[in-house]
């Protein structure tokens, strides 16, 4: 059965941020080069995605535990559903950002080492946890108005490394 978390990132989600992604392209145009014109609307859809994202690993949360759930009892819905309850409570998700340690804490729930997981699977995984320890970095700063963590980010040239398209860097 296909994940209805991925479907709707496939979907619902990638919508909006199509959206975001072409009110920037007629702001800053399509073609190669730096848009000094579109800074904030930058930093505004590097907080859509992450907002997008928090959204999606909450909703595969929620999917895992519903399942994990069902699996675990499945001839009796009620248990099975206080179980799904029961590995949602005091998810960091719901607390603070979908960050390395908070993902690797909340799908540790169901006995998944989360980050020797997908390493194991993939090598951009390493990469990719890089990326997302910057990210989180990069919204943290915007979030909060911190110039110095957002000058630290920008530095680095985050965008490029998300794999954004060009003009965004």
């Amino acid at each position: 059965m296909p994940s209805a978390a991925l479907e709707r990132w496939r979907t619902d989600r990638a919508f909006l941020l199509d959206d975001l992604f072409a009110a920037h392209g007629q702001v800053g145009g399509t073609g190669a080069g730096r848009r000094w014109t579109t800074a904030e609307l930058n930093r505004a859809l590097l907080l859509r995605v992450a907002a997008q994202f928090q959204g999606f690993a909450k909703d595969l949360h929620q999917e895992a535990a519903v399942t994990f759930g069902s699996l675990a009892q499945p001839s009796d819905p009620a248990i099975a559903r206080v179980i799904a309850v029961g590995l949602q409570t005091k998810r960091e998700l719901d607390r603070g950002n979908a960050q390395e340690s908070t993902l690797a804490s909340d799908f540790g729930r169901f006995g998944l080492k989360l980050w020797d997981e997908m390493e194991a699977r993939h090598a951009r995984s390493v990469g990719r946890r890089e990326h997302l320890k910057w990210f989180n970095m990069a919204r943290n700063g915007l979030a909060h108005d911190d110039a110095q963590m957002i000058a630290k980010v920008e530095g680095r040239r985050l965008s490029n490394r998300l794999g954004m398209a060009p003009e965004m860097a």
